[in-house]
């Protein structure tokens, strides 16, 4: 009776460390929506929303806006832009190395406190971006994406002040699902 007690216990010790090694089922992240927390440190608001499209490509919804015054005009600019974005992955989707196309609209508005005089002009969008992705976790559901890039913009009517190409990059943080 001790000997078979014995081999009992021992099988059961054998084989608690065997369940817990075993292999988990990975679950596909097919999804993401981010924002960028540091940018929102400095009152620029940008979230996007990606969703795989095939293995190695993905299609993403982009919003920025900021805002910011003039202290010595009394003025103030603020510009809205939301951004259509595909995405090629050469490993796997929302993974890795990313080089994406852009293709948007923007508005850009100026206020003149001073002389209550409000001007604005909307346009077209195209650019591409360079993008780093990770995910992270044990269940892989934290999103963090990096990447730089630059958009040309097409006003109708052109004011001197409005930049036409601009660089873009990100640091956004976000769930995968």
């Amino acid at each position: 009776m001790r000997r078979f007690a014995f081999a009992i216990t021992m099988l059961t010790l054998t084989l608690a460390p065997l369940a817990a090694q075993s292999p988990r089922t990975e679950v596909e992240r097919t999804q993401a929506i981010s924002f960028s927390p540091i940018l929102a440190l400095f009152e620029v608001l940008q979230a996007e929303y990606e969703r795989k499209l095939g293995e190695e490509t993905t299609g993403a919804l982009g919003v920025g806006y900021f805002s910011f015054g003039d202290d010595v005009g009394g003025g103030e600019v603020s510009w809205l832009a939301v951004d259509l974005k595909g995405r090629f992955y050469p490993n796997r989707a929302l993974e890795g190395f990313a080089i994406g196309g852009i293709i948007g609209a923007a508005r850009v508005g100026f206020n003149d406190d001073v002389t209550g005089e409000e001007d604005s002009a909307t346009g077209l969008a195209f650019g591409v971006d360079l993008n780093w992705t990770w995910l992270l976790g044990d269940t892989q559901r934290w999103f963090l994406a990096t990447g730089i890039g630059a958009k040309r913009y097409y006003f109708g009517e052109v004011d001197d002040d409005i930049p036409l190409i601009l660089p873009t990059g990100r640091v956004a943080f976000g769930l995968a699902f």
